[in-house]
């Protein structure tokens, strides 16, 4: 009967790439976000289960002290075992004839390796990426040990530190939207990196300055959000759009009140004169409470100095005019 040796917990690297990441310092997650350096990561695949599917194209792109060096860009295209299938040709438009001649995944991805070495990793749905990224590190020998960063997380906390509510999750172009960022080529690998490592630098900003924050709580921010959600009240956060359209209903309901009191315009004097008067002073009233205005003057208060001149004038006769009322 022959027996086989269990493969070893950890290999050898297999290349110089991977010796090279391998015996790389590990990130510092302690000095400040924007002294520390970040790599950030987009992968195009053929599918989404990594057991099953490769990756057939990829991007990095550095940002330093805060900002993207011009020229930070690192990207290539990947030759996998087999072809892509219409589905996912269908999404990220990349075609067997465009990667026929591509390296091969052990070169392209020592190239990644080169990449984001000593960096923290930043991706959205940063799940995604570290699946593909731990099993292609397994096959050169070493172990993932990049820490990294998720988007879609600090985008979630971000938008409750502003909105009060915490979102079940979050696509990148939603955030971009949220942002009010642009989005750059959508399903092309150096057009999402570009477009996620402009979502990071504005979130990070963000969160900075409502907190002082670190490489280590960008990267703890999944724990944040975990925290934020156990303390999610029975009935859930409010919605930032419940809240805008109670108000659109508040205003619409002081304007069908509005519309109701003032009624068509008709010659009117005497009592009449009054009534109509009410009817103004309460639209101009409860036009200015929608818009957000507190009225300078209590409608009663001016209704009761139109009733104190109109009943003046009238028992002056019709002699009395404009003047006198004005006088009283």
């Amino acid at each position: 009967m022959r027996f086989e040796l269990p493969r070893p917990l950890i290999q050898r690297p297999r290349s110089g790439a991977a010796r090279r990441y391998r015996a790389g310092a590990r990130a510092d997650e302690v000095r400040p976000w924007r002294a520390a350096s970040f790599a950030v990561v987009d992968l195009e695949t053929t599918g989404l289960d990594a057991r099953r599917h490769e990756i057939i194209s990829w991007a990095v792109i550095h940002v330093d002290g805060g900002r993207i060096p011009a020229g930070a860009t690192h990207s290539g295209l990947v030759r996998p075992q087999r072809m892509p299938e219409e589905g996912s040709i269908v999404v990220h438009g990349i075609l067997p004839a465009d990667i026929a001649a591509a390296p091969a995944p052990e070169t392209a991805f020592d190239l990644l390796l080169d990449a984001v070495a000593g960096r923290v990793v930043v991706a959205h749905a940063a799940w995604f990426e570290k699946a593909f990224l731990s099993r292609a590190a397994a096959r050169r020998g070493v172990r993932w040990r990049s820490p990294m960063i998720d988007t879609s997380v600090i985008g979630r906390w971000w938008l409750f530190e502003r909105d009060g509510y915490l979102p079940r999750a979050i696509s990148l172009a939603s955030l971009t939207r949220a942002l009010r960022l642009p989005a750059h080529r959508p399903h092309h690998a150096i057009g999402d990196a570009l477009t996620t490592a402009q979502a990071f630098l504005a979130i990070a900003t963000h969160l900075d300055a409502i907190r002082p924050q670190t490489a280590g709580s960008l990267i703890d921010a999944k724990a944040r959000v975990a925290e934020i959600r156990r303390m999610e009240p029975p009935e859930g956060y409010p919605k930032p759009w419940a809240r805008e359209a109670i108000k659109v209903a508040l205003c619409w309901c002081s304007y069908r009140r509005r519309k109701s009191l003032t009624g068509p315009a008709l010659p009117t004097s005497g009592r009449s004169a009054e009534t109509a008067h009410r009817r103004s002073a309460w639209s101009r009233t409860e036009s200015r409470t929608c818009a957000g205005v507190a009225p300078s003057r209590g409608p009663a208060a001016r209704i009761s100095s139109f009733t104190r001149a109109n009943r003046a004038a009238t028992s002056a006769g019709p002699s009395a005019g404009p003047s006198d009322m004005g006088q009283v």
